[in-house]
């Protein structure tokens, strides 16, 4: 009787175990420095916003650890960490990918950093609003 006691408590404490720990997603497809390149959308797609018609350059450093560093003209203007999870997009009524950055995020004027993650091809990555007129800014990998 007391080894199945013993087995059911150690049972019980792996599964507690396991439950407990947070399962990271890869983010090896994201990893890397991402520039800028566009913000779109808004209601009736009225939000077109570049480097050029904005003035500023903004890169992205993914870290294969979860830390970023996000920076506008060179300079840091943000760092700490990110998450990516899985959940239903309320746009698209499917399951898809969400990144969400923590620590002392500086959001800039129409550029998206929390939010579904798109990829259409090895190059481009793009994080928009997950609702109808939302906004999207795309990123394209230097390194």
């Amino acid at each position: 009787m007391k080894k199945i006691t013993f087995l059911l408590l150690l049972a019980i404490a792996f599964i507690s175990c396991t439950a407990d720990d947070k399962l990271k997603i890869d983010s090896s497809e994201i990893v890397g420095v991402w520039n800028w390149t566009s913000t779109d959308g808004g209601m009736a797609f009225n939000i077109h916003e570049t480097p050029q018609s904005t003035g500023n350059e903004y890169q992205l450093i993914l870290n294969s650890n979860y830390s970023y560093s996000l920076l506008e003209n060179g300079n840091t203007i943000s760092s700490g960490t990110f998450e990516l999870s899985m959940r239903e997009s309320q746009l698209f009524n499917r399951t898809s990918k969400f990144i969400t950055f923590s620590g002392d995020i500086e959001e800039a004027d129409n550029l998206v950093l929390n939010g579904m993650i798109t990829r259409t091809d090895q190059e481009t990555l793009t994080i928009a609003n997950d609702f109808p007129d939302g906004i999207g800014s795309t990123f394209s990998k230097i390194e």
